[in-house]
């Protein structure tokens, strides 16, 4: 497979908030983002989605097939909001609980567990009063 075209279509979920947008792609457990506008949070998932594959690739996994959509947890996922972000303590709690840095781009990091499971974070931009 060709590591800069990948071909996998899959569900995403947007979602508005009033600082801007998150994008998840529920068939890869662990891939989400951000992004300022729709637009940008589209493009991120893209990369997000690109980069999960690429490591599941390299370790030889197997790529999930995309998965129907489940209302209730939409539902109950557009409920749960945070206020604000603080990167470094989530990357010091994600350590806590066994899960390190295994790979990352511009725009996003995954970190992975001894048991497999991976988290996608996005690497979150600084914006002045002028963006």
């Amino acid at each position: 497979m060709d590591k800069k075209s990948i071909n996998y279509k899959s569900h995403i979920l947007i979602q508005k908030f009033e600082d801007g947008y998150y994008a998840e792609c529920p068939s890869l457990s662990g891939c989400y983002t951000q992004g300022f506008t729709h637009e940008e949070a589209v493009e991120n998932i893209k990369d997000a989605i690109r980069l999960h594959i690429l490591d599941r690739i390299g370790e030889g996994e197997e790529i999930p097939a995309s998965v129907p959509i489940d209302w209730t947890r939409v539902k109950e996922t557009v409920t749960e909001k945070t206020d604000s972000f603080n990167y470094d303590k989530l990357v010091m709690v994600m350590e806590k609980k066994g899960f390190e840095l295994k790979r990352e781009s511009k725009k996003h990091r995954i970190f992975q567990n001894k048991n497999g499971k991976r988290i996608t974070v996005p690497v979150f931009e600084q914006r002045g009063a002028n963006n």
